[in-house]
């Protein structure tokens, strides 16, 4: 059910009915003495206690097909299903063609793709992993930083002439903004001068967005980085 998305997918799956599998799956809680699943608004899902039963339980099926594997001599034959989120941006400048060249060299593995700048519960959802832009993960989820993501100050030159151009980061102080949003909601800017020095500037946005805008015209501000 799990690996499926839902007990219709998994009784089609498995060929058999879902009153069956609803059935098999009371009477394992009935046996264990506790809830693995609820019902939710988007259907069927693991209890923190089905999840915890269901990771060691996918760790023995794990080393029982290693354990195939090895007798067989195909442990070099990577297979399975990676079920992972990615921003859209980034999935489809970057990722596309990385997983093409992969799938090439590992064609018995499966991808199911979340392409969305939203950022999915790994845990409540069962993603294998996450791509992010940003942080603010849970702290029971392991990370690993892949690169550094620079942000550019834009406007249109109409923008600048109403408002004036700033000299320094200080002068952005009360400005209407758009702010990409990864995560939680950004309450400042923050930018490093040539001698390194951080400064925060605070901000009030006027609109949060968590997609890319692509219609605004790009200024430097190295200039106003003192």
């Amino acid at each position: 059910m799990v690996d499926a998305g839902s007990q219709l997918a998994a009784s089609k799956k498995m060929n058999i009915a879902v009153s069956a599998l609803h059935r098999r799956i009371k009477d394992l809680e009935a046996r264990l003495g506790v809830a693995l699943t609820r019902r939710t608004t988007h259907g069927t899902t693991l209890t923190p206690e089905g999840r915890a039963y269901y990771d060691r339980c996918l760790r023995v099926v794990t080393d029982l097909n290693e354990a195939d594997a090895r007798a067989n001599g195909e442990m070099h034959k990577a297979s399975g299903l990676i079920r992972m989120t990615v921003p859209s941006v980034f999935g489809a400048r970057h990722l596309a063609p990385i997983m093409t060249a992969f799938s090439e060299m590992h064609p018995d593995i499966r991808f199911d793709l979340n392409v969305s700048d939203r950022h999915v519960d790994l845990i409540e959802e069962g993603y294998d992993l996450a791509i992010r832009i940003g942080g603010d993960e849970k702290p029971q989820l392991g990370t690993e930083i892949l690169f550094k993501v620079h942000y550019a100050l834009t406007a249109s030159p109409e923008f600048w002439k109403k408002h004036g151009f700033p000299k320094t980061p200080a002068d952005l102080v009360g400005l209407p903004a758009l702010v990409y949003r990864a995560g939680s909601v950004p309450t400042h800017w923050q930018f490093r001068s040539k001698s390194g020095k951080l400064t925060n500037i605070p901000i009030a946005p006027r609109y949060i967005a968590n997609w890319s805008c692509h219609v605004l015209v790009p200024v430097s501000f190295e200039q106003c980085l003192l």
